[in-house]
């Protein structure tokens, strides 16, 4: 299966050689969602202690093929699993897109764009389209990342991407991740990653 983000697996080791290792984060998958021939599932990866450590989305191979072509993108919901309620994320939000999309050359390749939403589903429905100025704290934005336009894409927000990414330095674009900001709060985190 391919995974969007990489959970961790880590085991603790005994002085008893002869001893089994006894696994301290065990992941717990959400439910599974239909896209393409295959399957898309959201999991958190949570320590001895419950508290998450990792989570992200897992896609069978099939998940890559029988994908819609007939329209400019397709939005599968994935709620996020319960043990993952500690990490703020309330739904994972995965987008295929077959043609891509704006920028045209740079993001106009097939690929998924996986938007961790820190807001409802409801949340996103107010979120509007257009100019959205309002600041942003400066500890929020990572280094290297800018938002060009301050331009508000409907039901996400503003999108800050990284300066230095190679797609944007005259390399083909594969992945790259993305901030997302609404009304001056974080909104989303967005890894994007083509189909190759």
């Amino acid at each position: 299966a391919l995974a969007a983000l990489c959970g961790l697996t880590l085991v603790a080791c005994s002085d008893d050689p002869a001893s089994p290792t006894q696994p301290t984060t065990r992941i717990v998958n959400g439910t599974p969602v239909n896209v393409g021939g295959g399957t898309a599932t959201p999991y958190v990866t949570v320590d001895a202690s419950n508290q998450p450590v990792a989570y992200g989305v897992r896609l069978t191979e099939g998940a890559l093929s029988n994908l819609p072509d007939d329209a400019p993108a397709t939005e599968y919901l994935l709620p996020m699993p319960t043990a993952g309620a500690a990490t703020g994320i309330d739904h994972i939000s995965l987008d295929y897109n077959p043609h891509g999309h704006d920028p045209e050359g740079i993001y106009t390749h097939e690929h998924f764009d996986i938007h961790f939403y820190y807001v409802s589903n409801a949340q996103r429905d107010s979120i509007p389209m257009g100019p959205d100025m309002t600041p942003i704290d400066p500890r929020y934005i990572p280094t290297d990342y800018v938002t060009f336009d301050h331009f508000s894409v409907p039901r996400m927000g503003v999108h800050y991407i990284d300066t230095t990414a190679a797609e944007l330095h005259g390399h083909h674009f594969d992945k790259t991740f993305i901030y997302g900001f609404a009304g001056g709060r974080l909104t989303f985190l967005e890894p994007m990653i083509t189909l190759d």
